[in-house]
């Protein structure tokens, strides 16, 4: 029909590229025409292109017709674009019937046009409107290089996205493949199959509205509520439907109950599973992972489901059953071993324990490496799955310690998963272990002793309460005599993981019982007591019961109730006094069992890019705030808790807090005063008692716009003080 599709001012202009919608556009096509090709149209399905949403414009009587596009503009400019390639390549090749076919979608005739504007069926958004109107217009065949110069000539309208050009230019190219394939005899009749294929089997859902309906709102409905489709659903939708047309007399609902209706049935794969600042529902983070394992490509949140068909349509040539018993054998190691890294007790495989520590790290993305580890096709040996996980725990333990960035772990744990592919039984070890010793990169290198070392000394390690939980857990299973595999020296048990808290055995509350000796600041107290020698674990309820007490009460609770071997070993060398050169005497001991759980090859020694960050890494403080300009000098701290209203702290020129007349170089270190208990600051202190704004919000604001290779730690110190398990 004469007609035009007018994009609205206010949508985004050309955004699609050729990687993410060109390419699989086109190949989806290039399968319809191939299908067309060699079966005939009876046994071709149509491609399916989404739906549009389009809404009557009034116009006058005997106008052309004319809509606007309220959704699918990125979809439409495509296929005109598509289209008009694909035209001047068949005009090229002699196949003028078909190109006069694919003229009329393309085209108003001229008898219906009153303005040039009217000329093409699609009218772009105005930022989009020269490169497409010069590229629809140009003669064939198209000399893109010059359209570019011509677009650029006045420096006042420079555009230097050629999107739309550059979709013009591929889809030409690929259809001038296309179409030559069998040789110049055969152009002919291959132009009239691609024609037909655009024509006739390509399928769009078009949601027409009247000129009075409310278009926005029908906009929101399709893009904001409801129920989002996981990429678990989409692939599941796109697994069946390929198993009906490909299959059309097998049992598909008898192979729904065989390969998929755990993902649909179990709660498990309904959890959510944390990846890095984003969740999504477990069974679509497994579908990534396992895209991963098999390709030994990273696989990000929003293109599991692409990943998943391309792997299927062009990747992995074989029979779809055979696709889901991969799927389903990979889904129930991994449920396995996500359960048993939940659990408390007892014993776990290399497997295990590396998925639970992983968790621990929030390194979730390494699942991809274990699945590719135990896959059975690959047939490595227990022995061997358990060194490559030994290597890959190190650089990962490692790096969480200096809080190294984890921004290019995706990228990182795919390469390792292409090295493992590659390897035999044999050789994967060395493979994977000499692929981390070559990193030199801030983003990838593997720390050596030294720097490790280092960093323990100095590190808070209480930051991150889940973190260092799960070092001392190590430690603690260290001194009960139990290596990573899972071989123990003695017959007891593994430490309970998940169970215990962090003790500090000098309390953060240490002003009421604990002397400060001559020579060390209030400051340097208040540093130590973080520090790794002066943390053991404790049961939550021992926890509580020890809060500030003096170290001969705490040694006889201990020495009563705990069974630690850390504890015992502290009181049997500590029977009269813990001092803070003991945190620093049981820093060292604790620093080398650390460095021998996790260790690098012998003489591994970082050799470092120039470029390298090397910066120590220093806690968000208020100074930030107050560079930042978020928090003022005077600015007014009010306690959260009614309990301490009117005690309130003030900020001064040196970014310490003022309370009673004492300086609090941090927020703890005041609400620790105040509360006579350890409290987490940043949570205690209110900026505005209206809003209940916290010093939080504030420094959650402050890290938000850090720069990702910043030098500050953007951990958080303190859980939420009203439910503080911590000591």
């Amino acid at each position: 029909m004469p007609q035009q599709f007018v994009v609205p001012l206010f949508q985004r202009r050309y955004r699609w590229t050729e990687e993410k919608q060109w390419d699989p556009l086109w190949r989806d096509i290039q399968r319809v025409a191939e299908r067309l090709l060699g079966a005939g149209k009876d046994t071709v399905n149509p491609h399916f292109l989404g739906a549009v949403v389009l809404q009557q414009i009034e116009i006058p009587t005997g106008s052309l017709q004319e809509k606007t596009i309220i959704d699918g503009q990125q979809r439409l400019t495509t296929l005109q674009l598509l289209m008009d390639a694909v035209h001047g390549e068949l005009l090229k090749v002699g196949a003028k019937q078909a190109a006069a076919r694919l003229g009329t979608l393309i085209e108003n005739g001229e008898q219906f046009r009153e303005t040039p504007e009217e000329q093409f069926k699609i009218r772009p958004t105005h930022e989009d409107r020269p490169q497409f109107d010069a590229v629809m217009a140009a003669k064939h065949p198209v000399n893109y290089v010059e359209l570019k110069k011509a677009l650029t000539i006045d420096d006042s309208k420079k555009d230097r996205s050629y999107r739309i050009l550059e979709a013009h230019e591929f889809f030409a190219a690929k259809s001038r493949e296309w179409l030559i394939a069998e040789g110049e005899s055969n152009t002919g009749r291959r132009g009239d199959i691609l024609d037909k294929a655009l024509r006739e089997y390509l399928q769009i859902v078009v949601i027409d509205l009247s000129i009075d309906e409310n278009s926005q709102e029908i906009f929101e409905t399709l893009n904001s509520r409801g129920v989002e489709l996981t990429a678990a659903d989409l692939i599941k939708n796109f697994v069946f439907q390929r198993l009906r047309i490909d299959n059309p007399g097998s049992q598909i609902e008898g192979i729904y109950n065989e390969y998929w209706r755990d993902f649909d049935r179990l709660a498990f794969w309904d959890e959510e599973e944390s990846l890095g600042r984003f969740t999504q529902k477990r069974s679509s983070a497994f579908l990534g992972y396992w895209l991963t394992s098999q390709t030994g490509e990273e696989t990000v949140l929003n293109e599991v489901f692409s990943k998943f068909k391309s792997l299927v349509l062009y990747g992995l040539n074989i029979p779809m059953l055979e696709l889901l018993g991969r799927i389903k054998r990979s889904a129930a190691i991994y449920k396995k071993l996500v359960e048993a890294s939940f659990r408390k007790d007892g014993d776990l495989t290399r497997p295990e324990l590396f998925m639970y520590r992983i968790k621990c790290l929030d390194s979730n993305l390494a699942k991809a490496i274990v699945l590719t580890l135990v896959d059975e096709q690959h047939k490595f040996e227990n022995v061997q799955i358990d060194e490559v996980l030994d290597i890959i725990e190190s650089w990962i333990c490692r790096r969480a310690i200096l809080q190294k960035t984890t921004r290019r772990y995706n990228y990182v744990f795919a390469d390792i998963v292409q090295t493992i592919r590659g390897s035999t039984p044999e050789t994967v070890v060395a493979a994977v272990r000499d692929y981390l010793v070559r990193e030199s990169a801030e983003s990838s290198y593997w720390p050596d002793d030294e720097e490790v070392a280092a960093e323990l000394e100095i590190r808070n390690m209480y930051r991150r309460r889940a973190r260092g939980r799960m070092i001392l857990e190590a430690v603690e299973d260290h001194y009960r005599g139990w290596k990573n595999s899972g071989m123990s020296s003695s017959e007891t048990p593994r430490v309970s993981r998940m169970v215990y808290s962090i003790e500090h055995i000098i309390p953060r509350g240490w002003s009421k019982n604990w002397q400060l000796p001559t020579g060390v600041t209030e400051s340097e107290r208040d540093t130590r007591v973080n520090l790794l020698g002066n943390l053991t674990l404790v049961t939550k309820s021992l926890n509580s019961s020890l809060s500030n007490d003096a170290w001969e009460n705490k040694k006889t609770t201990l020495t009563k109730r705990d069974i630690g071997f850390m504890n015992k070993g502290i009181i049997a060398t500590h029977p009269t006094a813990w001092t803070d050169e003991d945190i620093i005497g049981r820093g060292q001991d604790l620093k080398k069992i650390i460095l021998g759980i996790w260790p690098v090859p012998a003489g591994h020694k970082v050799q470092r890019d120039r470029n390298m960050n090397v910066r120590t890494r220093r806690e968000v403080s208020l100074v930030h705030l107050l560079e930042a300009d978020l928090i003022k000098v005077g600015q007014i701290l009010y306690p959260k808790r009614g309990k301490y209203a009117g005690k309130n702290g003030v900020i001064v020129e040196s970014g310490e807090i003022l309370l009673d007349g004492k300086l609090f170089y941090s927020p703890s270190g005041a609400a620790v005063y105040l509360t006579n208990r350890p409290t987490g600051g940043w949570r205690f202190w209110l900026t505005n008692q209206e809003s209940k704004q916290m010093l939080f919000d504030l420094r959650k604001q402050f890290l938000d716009g850090l720069d990702p290779e910043t030098g500050l730690d953007d951990d958080d110190e303190d859980d939420d003080d009203d439910n503080n398990e911590d000591d």
